[in-house]
């Protein structure tokens, strides 16, 4: 493997540096970030959710996501991913207050 197979991992990764394949595998499948499951005909669940309850409402639904993540993360086989998922959750709660 060379400099030019080599693309930056996403932010807050611990490797500077994955393969050009491994960086198309992840953009597939990120179950952080974009988890396949959560969209149908080209709307994010998150959106929908959001769209179906008041502002105030919304921001319960994201601080009480980042509480579930929190919680359960120590007793999880990859305690990572449930942090990554609370941090998800509390980047989005940010932006929803400006």
């Amino acid at each position: 493997m060379n400099e030019s197979t080599l693309v930056p991992r996403e932010e807050n990764e611990f490797k500077p540096f994955v393969s050009v394949e491994d960086a198309a595998t992840a953009k597939r499948h990120d179950p952080v970030n974009n988890p396949s499951h959560y969209a149908s005909g080209g709307i994010e669940c998150i959106e929908a959710i959001k769209a179906s309850m008041s502002h105030e409402a919304f921001l319960g639904y994201l601080k009480g996501n980042v509480q579930k993540y929190m919680w359960r993360y120590e007793k999880k086989v990859n305690p990572a991913e449930d942090l990554r998922k609370a941090r998800w959750y509390l980047d989005r709660l940010i932006e929803e207050q400006k």
